[in-house]
């Protein structure tokens, strides 16, 4: 039940809650002087509110799903996360990790093909930073891009 309870009942992905146990997990093994790599990248729907506006809301869920979809078939080894009505993010890590541009990229092409409005930032754990500062970075490069 309690892992149920932190999944997002649109998508089926991990809710912010589940976003926050991980950071502090990640927190916690940072400060326990293990040795972490880790991307995140952040994902935001784009236009969500125009869509829901104007073709309703069942159209933006639709919307919503086919994103969250495009998301979890790039990171296929990491775990993606619904942190707010129109963003993902993902903690990239291992192999999604070493090939995080690559796939940042295919996932911005596959967007394109399949005409899901998306805008991705990513930014790198370099051992200088808090959990929340490369969620910040990653989130002003998803702004931005």
């Amino acid at each position: 039940a309690r892992s149920r309870a932190n999944l997002d009942t649109l998508t089926g992905v991990k809710d912010k809650t589940a976003y926050e146990m991980m950071s502090e997990t990640l927190s916690r093994q940072i400060d326990g002087g293990q040795t972490v790599r880790y991307a995140i990248v952040l994902c935001r729907v784009l236009g969500l509110a125009e869509i829901n506006e104007t073709k309703g809301r069942d159209a933006g869920d639709e919307m919503i799903r086919g994103v969250c979809a495009l998301v979890c078939n790039t990171f296929k080894h990491s775990p993606v996360f619904r942190v707010s009505g129109d963003q993902f993010a993902v903690i990239a890590q291992r192999a999604d990790y070493d090939h995080v541009d690559a796939l940042v990229g295919e996932l911005t092409e596959n967007s394109v093909s399949e005409h899901l409005p998306v805008s991705c930032g990513m930014a790198k754990y370099d051992e200088t930073k808090s959990v929340s500062a490369v969620f910040a970075r990653a989130e002003e490069l998803c702004g931005n891009a």
